[in-house]
């Protein structure tokens, strides 16, 4: 079912997705399970809403100045 093989730059390459079980736990999975740790306590999110806000406001930003081809304001 997961086997997927497809041609790029006229090779024929195995795309099936791999799962590594060797690799240390990344910051990412710490930062979830904080998250859901939060939920399932009761406590205060470990990130707020708000830095949540401010870092799309930067990335709009991004975009806009991006379309623009210009500094825009954020």
């Amino acid at each position: 079912m997961w086997d997927r093989v497809r041609e790029e730059n006229g090779m024929l390459i195995n795309a099936t997705p791999q799962v590594p079980l060797d690799v240390p736990d990344s910051g990412f999975v710490a930062e979830i399970d904080a998250f859901v740790e939060a939920i399932l306590q009761g406590k205060p999110s470990p990130v707020p809403g708000e830095q949540a806000l401010i870092t799309q406001r930067i990335l709009d930003g991004i975009y806009a100045s991006g379309q623009a081809e210009k500094e825009v304001e954020v």
